[in-house]
C-alpha cells in the first residue's frame, strides 16, 4: 500500500548569500558532489574513486568553495533513496553506489535539527533532508533547484521534481493466513485510508507527508 510520497530535498539556510554555493544543482551534479566513486569522463565504464574538491571541479560556473555536505547516515530510509533515485541511475558501477566516506560528506542523524545546526554553522555546508523537514523550516531554510524545478506539494505529485519517492506500508502475507488477522489487516489498512488520516488536512498532511 503507498502511504503517500516523499522527496529528497537539497537545502541551505535562507539567511546565506547566493553566490557562496550553488543555488541549484542537476542529478548529475549532486551525484558527482556526493558518490564515493564516479565514471571516468572518457570512458564511462571505468570508475574512480571521487575526485572532486571543489564545487567548481564539478562545474565551472559554481564558485570555487569546498564542497561539504551533510547527509542521511547507512542504512536509513533517506540514504536507500539516494541509492534508488540518484546513484544507481547515475552510474552501473556498484562501486558508486555509496556515498563518500570523507570530509565532503558527513553523515548526520536522519532529519535530525543537529544537522539543521550544522549547516547554519558551516558557510560551505549544504543539506539533503526529506521533504518534510524541509517544509517544517522553510522559514528559516531553502531548497535548491533540481533540474531547474523546486519541490513543493505539486512537483512532488506531479514528478516534475525528479527525486521523489513512495512510501510504502508492507503487509507481511503469513497475516492473511487467517480470516481473523485478514479482518485486522483490513481494518488497519481502512484506518490509513481514512480522512482523518489521509485526507486533505489529515495528520500525515500535518507531518508533511504528500498524498
Amino acid at each position: 500500500y503507498v502511504l503517500g510520497l516523499d522527496g529528497v530535498v537539497v537545502l541551505a539556510p535562507k539567511a546565506r548569500k547566493s553566490a557562496i554555493l550553488p543555488t541549484g544543482l542537476t542529478p548529475q551534479e549532486l551525484f558527482k558532489a556526493i558518490a564515493a566513486a564516479v565514471p571516468d569522463p572518457k570512458d564511462p565504464k571505468i570508475t574512480h574513486p571521487n575526485p572532486y574538491q571543489t564545487w567548481r571541479d564539478i562545474n565551472p560556473k559554481f564558485p570555487k568553495v569546498p564542497i561539504v555536505v551533510y547527509g542521511p547516515p547507512a542504512n536509513s530510509g533517506l540514504q536507500e533513496a539516494l541509492l534508488e533515485l540518484l546513484l544507481k541511475p547515475q552510474c552501473g558501477d556498484k562501486a558508486c553506489w555509496h556515498v563518500r566516506q570523507d570530509q565532503h560528506y558527513i553523515e548526520m542523524p536522519e532529519n535530525s535539527t543537529l544537522m539543521l545546526e550544522k549547516i547554519k554553522q558551516d558557510r560551505h555546508a549544504l543539506g539533503i533532508s526529506s521533504f518534510r523537514l524541509f517544509d517544517q523550516n522553510r522559514r528559516t531554510f531553502k531548497a535548491l533547484r533540481i533540474n531547474g524545478v523546486v519541490p513543493t506539494a505539486h512537483n512532488l505529485r506531479s514528478a516534475a521534481y525528479p527525486l521523489v519517492r513512495k512510501l510504502y506500508v508492507y503487509i507481511p502475507a503469513h497475516l492473511a493466513a487467517t480470516d481473523a488477522t485478514t479482518r485486522i489487516v483490513q481494518q488497519f489498512l481502512a484506518l490509513l485510508r481514512s480522512p482523518a488520516l489521509s485526507g486533505p488536512g489529515g495528520v500525515f498532511e500535518e507531518l508533511g507527508l504528500i498524498r
